[in-house]
């Protein structure tokens, strides 16, 4: 349980700083981090401290309600805004992962197979998720 939520609390990250446009190596500087320590939290190895948290709520007014866990939007007070350029993000991403699905079908297996692991290892999680969004749209 404490590695899955290293692991979703990393992802969130990753999304911040792709979302802001930075690089890994500027991510880290930008935090006052040693690179290797911002690549540990990043992919889960390793939770953020609470300076690297509080820096990304006052300096990037990321909400750390989001962040650690996945409540609310991204960033304090821009809720359309961040919405909006993740969407985009998200639809050129799905556009890009049909497309190769479509054309090579070695990237179709492999996107499958990796589909249907995830699925396996996550099976608690995602139903928990699932029921969750079922309460949700039914309120």
């Amino acid at each position: 349980m404490r590695n899955m939520i290293k692991a979703e609390v990393g992802s969130r990250l990753r999304d911040v700083r792709l979302t802001l446009g930075y690089s890994v190596s500027r991510m880290a500087v930008l935090l006052n981090l040693n690179k290797m320590t911002y690549v540990k939290n990043e992919n889960g190895t390793h939770f953020p401290g609470a300076v690297t948290l509080i820096n990304l709520s006052t300096e990037y007014n990321v909400s750390i309600d989001w962040l650690l866990c996945n409540r609310g939007t991204m960033f304090y007070g821009q809720k359309d805004q961040a919405k909006k350029l993740l969407a985009s993000k998200d639809e050129v991403q799905i556009d890009e992962m049909v497309n190769l699905m479509k054309n090579i079908p070695l990237a179709y297996h492999s996107m499958i197979t990796s589909f249907l692991r995830f699925k396996v290892d996550n099976e608690t999680y995602l139903d928990r998720e699932m029921a969750r969004l079922k309460e949700t749209s039914a309120v």
